[in-house]
């Protein structure tokens, strides 16, 4: 019986390749300040279910594309990791943020690849970001709260991280092995998973060129260059697959 025990809890605090994290939804490609969802908060359409975007209008996870904070790496969000962190995640592991739209339908937003939690991340004033025709419009409360750092935060190489230039829809059991997130907002996922799910981005993506720029997060030929790069981080995760 502890053998037993003992085998189940050692499985339990396995390391794991990649996560599925649920974020706030943004029309802004998570570029930084939205206005139009703030604007909607505002008017008492609040954006999320999430109860920090309930009461102060915005997501940190709205900036976790933002390319003002660094040359080399994105730093980004995404709740509740000051109360709860992805702890079996590897060092240099992959995040797929998922989010809802209004209609309450499932997309992959973006990925973070070669991800670290920083514990002591550089401080980063959001509301610096905040264009200056918007800030008159923002609460005093919500300054405040722009201006106050996280002090946990997620931290990704930009050369094989990435916007999908479009959300894509999918289906929570399908494609990620859950038919939801809980509180804690991120389910793990195997290689088995993670090959499947990039193997429907890059059809996806590859499907979006007959669109404008002007209506793409970013352009399709950077999206499959960031994909190469992740297949090529992927060759030291191959330790995770499950056997």
């Amino acid at each position: 019986m502890f053998i037993c025990l003992a085998v189940l809890i050692c499985r339990l605090e396995l390391p794991e390749p990649a996560l599925a994290w649920k974020v706030a939804w943004s029309r802004n490609c998570y570029r930084g300040w939205d206005q139009g969802s703030f604007s909607e908060c505002l008017s008492g359409r609040p954006p999320a279910r999430y109860s920090f975007v309930r009461d102060y209008c915005f997501g940190r996870e709205w900036w976790n594309f933002f390319e003002g904070f660094s040359d080399r790496y994105y730093y980004g969000y995404a709740p509740p990791l000051h109360a709860l962190r992805p702890r079996r995640l590897v060092s240099g592991g992959l995040v797929f943020f998922v989010s809802q739209d209004r209609l309450r339908v499932w997309h992959v937003v973006g990925m973070y690849c070669n991800v670290d939690i920083v514990v002591s991340p550089p401080h980063l004033n959001l509301w610096a970001t905040v264009p200056g025709g918007c800030k008159g419009k923002v609460p005093g409360y919500v300054v405040r709260s722009l201006k106050t750092p996280p002090n946990l935060l997620l931290r990704a190489s930009k050369e094989c991280s990435m916007p999908l230039p479009k959300p894509m829809p999918i289906d929570m059991y399908r494609d990620l092995g859950v038919k939801g997130l809980g509180k804690a907002s991120f389910t793990y996922l195997d290689l088995g998973v993670v090959f499947r799910l990039l193997g429907s981005i890059r059809v996806y993506v590859e499907g979006l060129r007959a669109l404008r720029g002007s209506e793409l997060c970013v352009d399709v030929d950077r999206a499959v260059k960031a994909l190469h790069n992740v297949g090529r981080r992927l060759e030291g995760l191959k330790g995770f697959a499950k056997q």
